[in-house]
């Protein structure tokens, strides 16, 4: 597993390096470290993505369109038998060219979680959720 690291002033996960479609482990100058999963990457239609392991986690949901506006809603969720979901929370971004993020955190430590977008609309608009434990 790759190790990166960057300077960062604060202790936000966001200044650190994500590569889509794997887990990294992330280390700052500050001494935090996180697992990052992607759960949707680069999404442009509805729809949810396959199931990973749950726990406590921050999860972030980023997106652009390629010209004007857009929007989007992911929604994360929660299982404890991977067949019946429930929402854990919403995220809704209002989406243009230059990139647009929101998150939250979680203490509930589900069994397994998904992202699901269900809904997207913006000439060109695309999402992504990650996971950090």
């Amino acid at each position: 597993m790759p190790t990166y690291t960057n300077s960062p002033t604060t202790n936000s996960p966001s200044e650190n390096l994500i590569t889509n479609g794997a887990i990294h482990v992330i280390t700052n100058s500050n001494g935090g470290a996180s697992a990052v999963t992607t759960l949707l990457s680069a999404v442009t239609a509805t729809g949810a993505g396959s199931a990973v392991g749950g726990g406590k986690a921050t999860y972030q949901a980023s997106g652009t369109t390629s010209s004007g506006a857009g929007a989007a809603t992911i929604l994360v969720q929660g299982s404890n038998n991977n067949s019946d979901w429930l929402t854990i929370g919403t995220i809704t971004l209002t989406l243009a060219t230059t990139s647009s993020s929101d998150g939250f955190v979680s203490d509930t430590p589900w069994a397994y979680v998904r992202g699901n977008c269900t809904a997207i609309s913006g000439t060109g608009a695309a999402v992504t959720l990650t996971k950090a434990v």
